[in-house]
């Protein structure tokens, strides 16, 4: 498994901020951070909590030998993962070729 974490959006709808420049590692300082654009937080303690938890279950995944291969046959798929400041993943599965 190979898990990409960057960048930022805003969760307010009707604001198109987003800046893929911030790092996993720069999460935590911008909980709760207001939107340049808007205002709203562009990282809620919630939607933080949820990343943590998905990328802690991919590490035990990998520590428990489940690779790719094990699971899928070797087929590829990408999984993005939207978050809404709810703290509530969205995932979207796509087979990669």
């Amino acid at each position: 498994m190979e898990l990409n974490v960057y960048g930022l959006k805003c969760d307010n709808p009707v604001c198109d901020y987003q800046d893929n420049s911030i790092k996993l590692e720069q999460y935590e300082d911008y909980i709760n951070y207001p939107c340049p654009k808007c205002s709203a937080p562009l990282l809620t303690q919630a939607d933080y909590d949820t990343t943590m938890v998905i990328i802690q279950a991919e590490k035990s995944a990998e520590e428990l030998g489940l690779s790719d291969n094990n699971l899928n046959h070797g087929e590829k798929f990408k999984l993005r993962v939207e978050l809404d400041g709810s703290g509530v993943p969205k995932f979207d599965m796509k087979q990669v070729e």
